[in-house]
C-alpha cells in the first residue's frame, strides 16, 4: 500500500502550493499566515487512505498549525497514565 504522502495528487498538489503561496486555512494559535504544507481532512490517522477515492481533502496550512492540529489529535488519543493529585 502506498503511504498517502507519496501519492502523486499529494505530491502535485505540494508542488502547486510551492508555486503558489496560499493562506494558511487553519489559522489555529501560533499560526504563520503562510501555508507551506498540506493537510489532511480528515487526519490520516482518522480514516483509512485510499487512492484514487477522494477520502481526502487537501487544505493548506502553515507548519506550525499542521503540526499543532496533528499533535492535538495524537494527545486525545493516547493515555498518559499522570492522575493529578
Amino acid at each position: 500500500m502506498q503511504r498517502p504522502y507519496n501519492d502523486p495528487i499529494y505530491r502535485r498538489a505540494t508542488a502547486t502550493l510551492k508555486a503558489n503561496p496560499q493562506p494558511c486555512a487553519l489559522q489555529l494559535h501560533g499560526c504563520t499566515g503562510q501555508a507551506d504544507t498540506l493537510d489532511h481532512q480528515p487526519r490520516i490517522t482518522d480514516h483509512t487512505h485510499q487512492r484514487g477515492t477522494r477520502c481526502c481533502t487537501l487544505v493548506p496550512a502553515c507548519k506550525a498549525c499542521n503540526s499543532s492540529d496533528g499533535a492535538t489529535a495524537g494527545n486525545r488519543t493516547r493515555s498518559t497514565g499522570y492522575t493529578w493529585p
